[in-house]
């Protein structure tokens, strides 16, 4: 009986041991506007050939656990403002992205009945775009 214990415990403890190992590094930084220094929240930071994946909180902070311990590189993006890619070294656990805004909006989504989102450049079809001050500028019946 004593043995069977002994042995449930190694098998327990070494099951452990190797979750431990496996989880890797934690990547943490920041999001800010290249123009203005302002955090960017809401932006969604990825390791580019992975699941692994995080998004910026109201301060433009963000934590990516279970990161690989090899250089990666990580893709930032947020709406209204240009997709960048930064590389992170094996060595490096911070880092800091400015996002430059997309003026032209190439990189705005585009939502559609057809395909659940495609970026506006990579559309083949012609877009228009409606704010909400066209909509409160049409006469409407009362």
């Amino acid at each position: 009986m004593r043995h069977r214990w002994g042995l449930l415990a190694v098998l327990l403890l070494g099951t452990l041991g190797g979750q431990a190992a496996a989880q890797g590094r934690l990547i943490s930084g920041t999001v800010t506007d290249s123009a203005t220094a302002q955090p960017l929240s809401g932006a969604v930071i990825t390791i580019v050939g992975t699941r692994v994946f995080a998004f910026a909180k109201d301060n433009g902070k963000f934590a990516m656990p279970d990161a690989p311990e090899s250089d990666v590189t990580l893709e930032v993006r947020l709406v209204g403002y240009k997709r960048r890619n930064v590389v992170v070294p094996a060595g490096e656990n911070s880092v800091s992205v400015a996002l430059v805004r997309d003026l032209l909006k190439l990189e705005e989504i585009v939502v559609t009945g057809q395909a659940t989102s495609v970026e506006r450049r990579n559309l083949a079809s012609a877009v228009a775009t409606v704010s909400s001050d066209d909509i409160g500028n049409v006469p409407t019946a009362s």
